[in-house]
């Protein structure tokens, strides 16, 4: 038994050594991103698949990351959805009974390093330098951020606090300090409306998201919501939602989201509630969100659109269907570089890679040579 949990604890250490190669500062990373999605038909007569069903997000080009589309098994149209994003919509035919349909698309996706800017109180900028434009777009009381009375007393109530100070980083980082200290981490399936997520004092990383662009928006700050994927060592997930009608399964790929914010001067930021913002430095919302990490892709934005609503409308109608959808979706780095060039680069990783293994070795021998001589 010793054996076996020494061995589990090497592989593992090994395996999060491993992970720690893939991300080499100063170097782009290109990734592969594939969704294999497939739509079985268990009725009577045959489906014909909605809009929602044969759109394909096909995520953005930014600053800072690069999307081609290299494949897709059938014939599509460009064009952009609601709000704005790039996507494809796929020219399916209806699923004939008891048959399948699978949808499959495979993007390239290159990742520059950034790092997130030094905000600071003392270069914070005032409510008054943000473009009215952006205050007419992205403040108003539709889609996913409806104004309610407990929301609009909330955001004054803080706002007063800070004695209505005009520094939107304080204002911005005050609502964010009411949610992280008031609404406890809880994942709840297809998300939450603003108002739900403060009267349950509950929410996973779009729903607290989604009540601080809520907050934001009331006091005249544009927000939006954005998301993301995130290349991840964890072990594939399998989950079953909605009596049987949808099962995803995610290998080496997680999700999350955040909220984006406008502050002048430094424009729009990332400010991530779950994971960044922390009880010691509010800033760090800022400073350490994940969208600054060369693991994350951004997929979209949703600035207009019912993000929850959407979710349980696909769910009503799957369950009240005889259509079943299996989703995979995977995520894969590919190292930059020739084998020579990544050798040469990282050879004092493997360096302190080896020595590392033998140390471990070392202590596990030792380890067994204490217990030995315990015995005699």
């Amino acid at each position: 038994m010793r054996s076996i949990n020494e061995l589990k604890i090497i592989v593992v250490f090994l395996f999060l050594i491993e992970g720690g190669f893939l991300f080499v500062t100063g170097v782009d990373h290109k990734f592969s991103y594939n969704s294999i999605v497939t739509y079985t038909n268990k009725g009577s007569q045959p489906l014909e698949l909605t809009f929602e069903d044969r759109v394909f997000n096909i995520f953005m080009n930014t600053s800072w990351q690069t999307v081609k589309l290299l494949s897709c098994n059938l014939p599509y149209s460009e064009t952009d959805d609601l709000d704005g994003n790039p996507i494809i919509v796929l020219s399916v035919p209806s699923v004939p009974q008891d048959e399948n349909i699978i949808l499959s698309v495979n993007l390239e996706v290159i990742t520059k390093e950034r790092e997130a800017p030094d905000v600071n109180y003392l270069s914070s900028g005032s409510r008054d330098q943000i473009p009215k434009k952006l205050i007419e777009d992205f403040c108003k009381s539709a889609g996913t951020w409806l104004y309610s009375d407990e929301l609009k007393s909330l955001a004054h109530q803080i706002w007063n606090i800070e004695n209505q100070t005009d520094d939107v980083l304080k204002i911005v980082c005050s609502l964010a300090d009411w949610i992280g200290e008031n609404i406890e981490y809880e994942s709840f399936e297809g998300g939450l409306y603003p108002n739900e997520t403060y009267q349950g004092k509950r929410g996973d990383c779009d729903d607290q998201a989604n009540l601080l662009i809520t907050l934001c928006r009331i006091l005249d700050i544009p927000a939006f919501l954005q998301l993301g994927c995130i290349h991840s060592l964890d072990f594939p997930e399998n989950e079953t939602y909605w009596d049987g009608h949808l099962i995803t399964y995610y290998r080496l790929v997680s999700f999350h989201a955040w909220a984006v914010v406008y502050i002048p001067p430094w424009g729009w930021l990332p400010f991530d509630m779950t994971w960044g913002w922390t009880s010691e430095d509010s800033l760090d919302g800022v400073k350490t969100a994940v969208a600054y990490s060369e693991s994350t892709i951004i997929m979209m934005n949703v600035t207009k659109s019912d993000w929850p609503g959407s979710a349980r409308r696909l769910k009503e109608r799957l369950i009240n269907s005889d259509l079943y959808v299996f989703d995979v979706e995977e995520l894969t780095i590919l190292l930059p570089g020739t084998l020579e060039e990544r050798f040469w680069r990282e050879i004092e990783l493997w360096v302190i890679t080896v020595t590392i293994i033998i140390s471990v070795f070392f202590l596990v021998a030792r380890s067994r040579g204490c217990s030995q001589k315990s015995h005699l």
